[in-house]
C-alpha cells in the first residue's frame, strides 16, 4: 500500500525534507480531500505530555508558551488517517482558540478553525435538550410543555423561545422556583450522602464543574471563596444577617501528571475542611468538592444549580459547551467574555448574566505589561493567607502561590480578581430579589434554542452535507 505524505499550507508546513505533495499549494485540493476524507482530531488543550508511540520514540510535547507565540505555532502532532484502503499522514496544528475535538466551534474561533480544517463548516457546538432537560430535569420539561401548550418544542427547539412571553408571569415564577427547589433538594441529598456536608436549600448553589486546569481558573474561584470567608469572619452579627448564603460546589478531574491541578484540588479540600466546621460562618458559606465527577453526576448537579461559573482567561476557552447545559436548565452564568459565553450573551442579553474580566484583545498587552499583587490588595491578602498556612499544608501550597506572584500570573488571576468580586456582588444582589432572579432564569432557558444539537445538525445537513431529512417512519 502506497503511503502519501501530506502537510498543511506552506506557512504551517514542518516537513523535514520540504518535499511533501501539499507543499506546492496553499489550499487543500479536491483530490486530496477525496483521497483523505475529513479527518477529526481529538486534542485536549493544555495536555502536558502525550503517550509514547509503539515504536518507542517520544512524541512532541506542547512547548512552553511565549507571549509572542501565535496560536497555530503552539503544538503540532502527526496523526494517521485511513479511508477506503488508502493511508497518509497529515500535520495537525493545535490552537488554544480552537478545540478540534468538536465538530463545530463558536463564531469567535471559527477563523482559526477554518484556516486549518473544515473550510466549509462554521457551525456552533451544541448540547442535547432531550438529555439535559427532558431526561435530567423532567420537572422543567413539564413546566415548559405546560406554558407553551405543546410538547413539540422537544423536537422543534425554536418553540422554546415562546417562554419569553411569560417571563414576568408570577404564576410561572412560582412553578419555576418550586422546580428549582426540588432539584436543589435532590442535589443536597447527593452532597450529604457523598461528603457528609449538610447544606441549606435557601442558599445560592454556586457551581463550577469542569476539567481542572490553570486556564479554567478554579483557583480564582477558590481564592474568591477565601475572600468571602475572610469577610464573614470579620463581620458583626448585624452585617451577617445581610449576607447571601452560598454553597460553593466545585467538581472535576485533573490529568495524572498535572501537579498544579492536583494542588488546586487539594486547596479546595483544605478550604472546605476549614470553612465547613467554623461556627462563625455556619450556613452562610459551605464548600463542597464533588469527587469522581462525570456526566451522570452532572445530570444531578446542573438542574440544581443557581449560579454557574465559567472563568477561563479570555482567549483560552475553545468553546465551553458546559455553559449551554446550565443555560438550558435556567442557571445564571457568571463568566468571562470567552468561548460560547459571547454567543450566549448575544442570545439572552448581557444583562441576564454576570460578565467580568479582561477581554481577548487586552490579554496579550496585560501579559507583556505584567500584573502585580499590589494591583489588588484583596487578592494579595487571600494569597498571603494560603501562603502563611491558614488552611494548612504551608509548604505544599508554596509552589501554587508562586504561580500567581508578580511576573508569573500568566492566566491573569490577579488582574481579574477585583472584577470577579464585583460580578459576585452583582449576583448576590440579584439573588436577593427572587422575582428578578427567576425572570433572568426563565430568559436563560428561553434563549437556549441556538445551542441545541437539533439546530446544529440541521445546519450541517443544509450547509455542509447537502442532504434533506427523512420522514420518521414511526
Amino acid at each position: 500500500m502506497m503511503k502519501k505524505t501530506l502537510c498543511l499550507p506552506e506557512k504551517y508546513c514542518s516537513c523535514r525534507k520540504n518535499q511533501c505533495s501539499r507543499r506546492k499549494n496553499s489550499k487543500w485540493s479536491e483530490s486530496n480531500e477525496n483521497r483523505m476524507g475529513r479527518v477529526g482530531i481529538a486534542v485536549r488543550p493544555g495536555c502536558p505530555e502525550e503517550a509514547r508511540p509503539k515504536n518507542g520514540r517520544k512524541r512532541p510535547h506542547a512547548p512552553a508558551r511565549d507571549d509572542g507565540d501565535s496560536p497555530e505555532t503552539i503544538f503540532r502532532r502527526r496523526v494517521r488517517a485511513r479511508r477506503r484502503g488508502s493511508a497518509g499522514e497529515i500535520f495537525v496544528v493545535w490552537s488554544p482558540e480552537a478545540d478540534l475535538s468538536r465538530g463545530g466551534v463558536g463564531f469567535c474561533t471559527t477563523p482559526t478553525y477554518i484556516d486549518f480544517f473544515l473550510a466549509d463548516s462554521a457551525v456552533l457546538p451544541e448540547k442535547k435538550k432531550r438529555r439535559w432537560i427532558v431526561v435530567s430535569n423532567p420537572s422543567l420539561c413539564s413546566i415548559i410543555s405546560k406554558w407553551l401548550g405543546t410538547e413539540a418544542w422537544i423536537r422543534n427547539v425554536d418553540l422554546i423561545a415562546g417562554l419569553r412571553e411569560y417571563a414576568e408571569d408570577p404564576d410561572l415564577h412560582a412553578e419555576w422556583r418550586n422546580m428549582k427547589k426540588v432539584n436543589k433538594m435532590r442535589l443536597a441529598e447527593y452532597i450529604e450522602t457523598l461528603t457528609s456536608v449538610k447544606v441549606s436549600l435557601d442558599a445560592m448553589f454556586d457551581v463550577q464543574i469542569k476539567r481542572i486546569h490553570e486556564y479554567k481558573r478554579q483557583l480564582l474561584n477558590i481564592l474568591g471563596i477565601i475572600h468571602r470567608y475572610d469577610c464573614i469572619k470579620n463581620m458583626d452579627e448585624s452585617d451577617k444577617r445581610r449576607v447571601v448564603p452560598r454553597v460553593c460546589i466545585i467538581g472535576g478531574k485533573a490529568a495524572p501528571g498535572y501537579e498544579v491541578a492536583k494542588k488546586i484540588i487539594k486547596l479546595c479540600h483544605a478550604v472546605a475542611d476549614k470553612v465547613n466546621i467554623d461556627p462563625d460562618v455556619g450556613d452562610l458559606l459551605k464548600v463542597v468538592f464533588i469527587p469522581d465527577y462525570n456526566v451522570s453526576v452532572a445530570e444531578i448537579v446542573i438542574p440544581g444549580t443557581d449560579l454557574s461559573q465559567h472563568l477561563s482567561t479570555a482567549g483560552h476557552e475553545a468553546s465551553g459547551t458546559g455553559c449551554m447545559k446550565f443555560l438550558m436548565n435556567g442557571s445564571l452564568l457568571l463568566a468571562t467574555a470567552d468561548g460560547s459565553a459571547v454567543e450566549i450573551a448575544e442570545e439572552i442579553g448581557a444583562a441576564n448574566m454576570f460578565l467580568f474580566g479582561a477581554k481577548v484583545d487586552e490579554v496579550p498587552v496585560l501579559r507583556e505589561k505584567g500584573t502585580s499583587l499590589k494591583g489588588s490588595l484583596q487578592f494579595a491578602r487571600v494569597v498571603r493567607m494560603v501562603r502563611d498556612g491558614h488552611f494548612g499544608f504551608k509548604d505544599y501550597f508554596k509552589s501554587l502561590c508562586d504561580t500567581v506572584e508578580e511576573g508569573k500570573d500568566f492566566y491573569l488571576l490577579g488582574y481579574d480578581f477585583a472584577s470577579y468580586l464585583e460580578a459576585q456582588a452583582a449576583a448576590d444582589r440579584a439573588f436577593v430579589d427572587q422575582d428578578k432572579w427567576t425572570q433572568m432564569s426563565i430568559l436563560s432557558t428561553a434563549g437556549s434554542r441556538k445551542f441545541s444539537s437539533d439546530r446544529t445538525i440541521e445546519e450541517y445537513a443544509e450547509q455542509s452535507w447537502g442532504i434533506e431529512p427523512s420522514k420518521c417512519p414511526f
